[in-house]
């Protein structure tokens, strides 16, 4: 992009397209913390507002704001994770695949660990 940047839309369409769906497809398996999964995609948004049409130092607050709220719209990545972890544990809770068996496993576990009957 810094040699021969494309035109805003473009990138727009660059980012929603291609980026946002290579970056989703391996959130849910990410084990990094929400700080560091913050700082580590919002140096990535730094880099790619400029090209985006927008101040680099803009707040996270206006980053992350739909547009209807005069924000820019991009993705809020903790808020991302946390719905790919939930689907995840919708889709596996209560079934017999390997991770709903490693779910109900832990989730035994926990409920002994804590001193519940489990009723």
């Amino acid at each position: 992009l810094r040699v021969r940047p494309l035109e805003r839309k473009n990138t727009w369409l660059s980012l929603t397209v291609q980026q946002y769906p290579g970056l989703f497809y391996g959130l849910s398996s990410l084990y990094a913390s929400p700080d560091e999964l913050e700082r580590t995609m919002g140096s990535v948004y730094f880099n790619a507002l400029p090209f985006l049409g927008f101040n680099r130092n803009i707040t996270k607050a206006y980053r992350t704001l739909p547009s209807e709220y005069q924000g820019i719209g991009l993705k809020h990545w903790c808020i991302e994770k946390l719905g790919k972890d939930i689907s995840v544990l919708l889709r596996h809770w209560q079934s017999d695949s390997t991770l709903g068996m490693a779910l109900k496993f832990v989730y035994e576990a926990f409920v002994m660990e804590i001193g519940l009957d489990g009723n």
